[in-house]
């Protein structure tokens, strides 16, 4: 595997973390970064490898440095997990979670008023 492939597969994970994450950044390495928690544990850890490979690829005697075996099962691995990924699914998934969340959120203050109220007429004598 030469470096041209290398770049072309680190080039090809940036367009999938875009369309399948909405994670953009200038670089492997940045989009990495912000796609933290979208990540899994082991699938972050080659795509650190991949980005930490894309810096080694600016230098001409680094870039011998990249163990390319390695790096194409990293891409592998990077591509499988967000092929797998559907962006659809992801946006229903957002919109029911934030629907979710309010309505819990709207839960609670029920509670607290349904609390108030109690408290209040037991202090008035009422109850």
């Amino acid at each position: 595997m030469s470096d041209g492939i290398l770049q072309t597969q680190i080039a090809q994970l940036q367009q999938l973390m875009v369309e399948r994450l909405k994670v953009r950044g200038p670089t492997l390495d940045v989009q990495v970064r912000k796609a933290r928690r979208l990540l899994p544990k082991a699938v972050r850890k080659e795509a650190a490898f991949l980005a930490q490979a894309e810096a080694l690829m600016d230098h001409p005697k680094l870039s011998m440095m990249v163990d390319q075996s390695k790096a194409a099962m990293a891409h592998a691995k990077v591509t499988d997990f967000l092929l797998a990924i559907d962006p659809k699914e992801r946006a229903k998934e957002r919109a029911k979670d934030k629907l979710l969340g309010w309505l819990g959120s709207l839960a609670l203050a029920f509670i607290v008023l349904f609390v108030a109220a109690i408290w209040v007429l037991v202090e008035r004598g009422v109850i």
